[in-house]
């Protein structure tokens, strides 16, 4: 009896922990999906200089967990503020993106700039603020005056 209720346990916990992996993987794919997708809408950095607006540059990584926190929000500061930058979304993994990420100095993800394609000014904007709308509304259009 001891040995049929230890087996039962056995098989009980095996099956527990397969479906916990399987539904956590399931999980992950979907974000990483939704972080490409998010992040795929955007023109490349040397097409945004070319335009005559300031420039929101993105950097992130598909599997970032941060990266895909911060997706809500820029894509609610992309909205509101289509009109005075042009966004751009550089996924650091790429290899047609090196030379951009390595221009811009990139060493954590999410990391993002504003530029000035006129005079050149790159201003990065402290990673504590963007989870707080209301901080990066400030800092965007403090790089506007």
């Amino acid at each position: 009896m001891k040995r049929k209720l230890i087996f039962i346990s056995i098989i009980l916990a095996f099956l527990l922990v397969n479906v916990i992996t399987l539904s956590f993987g399931k999980n992950d794919l979907s974000i990483t999906a939704c972080a490409a997708q998010s992040y795929a809408k955007s023109v490349s950095y040397n097409d945004a200089v070319k335009l005559n607006k300031p420039v929101v540059v993105t950097f992130y990584a598909d599997w970032c967990g941060y990266c895909r926190r911060f997706i809500p929000i820029h894509e609610d500061l992309a909205s509101e503020f289509a009109s005075k930058y042009t966004f751009v979304n550089v996924n650091v993994d790429a290899p047609e993106n090196q030379q951009v990420v390595k221009s811009f100095n990139v060493r954590s993800y999410p990391s993002l700039f504003l530029v000035n394609p006129k005079t050149g000014e790159k201003q990065f904007i402290n990673q504590r603020y963007y989870i707080d709308k209301a901080q990066m509304e400030k800092e965007f259009n403090k790089f506007l005056k």
